[in-house]
């Protein structure tokens, strides 16, 4: 039996009226969950003409979700309408549709089907490219969810070149070179900076400090997106906390992918855990425990930065060291979600197993100190919020 919508009314003060006009916008999914995937859901829509609303509304039960938008004004309503609708958690905004050209018909309402789904959660396009079954795609040809549009690779191309894929990839650089116009498939072997860019963060860091294990280091990444990601090519660097020059510590082998909500360790020489590096003996010069910095890239694009203690160059404030920070009890951990704290991080926390895709571009803001190191690998269980 199917769910009764919920629905909001909002008056649309753009442009134009007319008796019995309007908009149904009725989002459902059939895999993500509400509240615990998405529970709230953030509407805009804005004219050509720059007249926009913007409105956020919490949810409860069950989709579908439907919003009604109802032009106002005494003007003709004139150009396009874009439209998005944007899931959100905890107020993070995971998963997102972008429609293009909406038109308002004189006297009648116009019923837009939304589809949230899964594939696209935590998946990263540009601001004004909708995401379809993990992947990235262009402005449809009819205004609608169903208009054959033309769909770009998510970006993980096969080698590297100097320009741009024939296709948006996220609106950014790629890093990779196609045989062709389009790929043969939804993933081929190489690696793309524009989506890692998205997808990829340090989620736990063990820098040097505490009695004796010094150089017992390591460091998680993780997808925060719902779609495997190679991560072949990418360097692992470091600077000092108040120096100038980055230095090479790894290069993740060719061919290496983190799946989606999956994790990928690299560790020091020196590094004594019962959880397995992916990448052993990345390094052998310590990170140093007081503050530093280290950085994911791939070419000339950087794709993630951390920094803590006395780091000058942190993405946003540097994570506080918290002295004596001792690398066998103790590391950075990034967060889960906007709400998480050190508690609800560690065993038994709410957040334990939602992965730690929580990133603000502020590294103050984005990790927290854990109090017993947890770090995990390719073959730990995925986690997603």
């Amino acid at each position: 039996m199917r769910a009764q919508p919920i629905v909001f009314l909002l008056q649309l003060a753009l442009l134009g009226c007319a008796d019995q006009t309007g908009l149904l916008v009725e989002v459902s999914s059939s895999d993500l969950a509400v509240p615990a995937d998405v529970d709230a859901l953030r509407f805009e829509a804005q004219t050509d003409a720059g007249r926009r609303v913007d409105e956020t509304h919490p949810l409860a039960g069950t989709w579908p979700y439907s919003l009604t938008i109802v032009p106002g004004g005494d003007d003709d309503l004139r150009g396009a309408l874009t439209l998005r609708v944007t899931g959100l958690r905890d107020g993070e905004a995971v998963v997102r549709r972008v429609i293009h050209g909406v038109r308002f018909d004189d006297g009648e309402t116009r019923t837009i089907a939304v589809e949230l789904s899964r594939s696209c959660l935590r998946f990263e396009c540009a601001p004004d490219v909708d995401c379809v079954a993990g992947m990235c795609v262009g402005e449809p040809a009819d205004g609608g969810v169903d208009g054959g549009p033309v769909v770009t690779d998510a970006g993980r191309d096969a080698g590297r070149d100097a320009g741009r894929d024939a296709g948006m990839d996220a609106g950014r650089e790629d890093a990779g070179t196609d045989a062709g116009p389009t790929d043969a498939g939804p993933i081929d072997s190489g690696t793309d900076a524009g989506t890692l860019a998205g997808a990829v963060v340090i989620s736990e860091v063990a820098t040097g400090a505490g009695s004796g294990m010094a150089s017992d280091e390591f460091v998680e990444l993780y997808n925060r997106s719902a779609v495997i990601v190679s991560i072949g090519g990418v360097e692992l660097e470091y600077l000092t906390a108040t120096g100038s020059t980055w230095s090479r510590r790894a290069t993740i082998p060719a061919g290496a992918t983190i799946a989606a909500g999956g994790y990928y360790l690299l560790a020091n020489a020196s590094y004594a855990r019962s959880v397995t590096p992916d990448l052993p003996s990345a390094w052998s010069t310590g990170l140093a425990g007081a503050g530093g910095h280290v950085r994911l890239v791939l070419g000339a694009l950087e794709i993630d930065r951390f920094g803590w203690g006395t780091a000058a160059m942190a993405e946003g404030g540097a994570a506080a060291a918290s002295p004596p920070i001792d690398e066998m009890t103790q590391t950075y951990e990034r967060k889960a979600v906007a709400s998480s704290t050190a508690a609800s991080m560690e065993p038994g926390g709410a957040d334990e197993a939602r992965g730690n895709g929580h990133d603000t571009n502020d590294n103050a803001a984005d990790f927290v100190h854990r109090t017993g190191a947890g770090p995990q690998n390719a073959a730990s269980p995925a986690e997603l919020p």
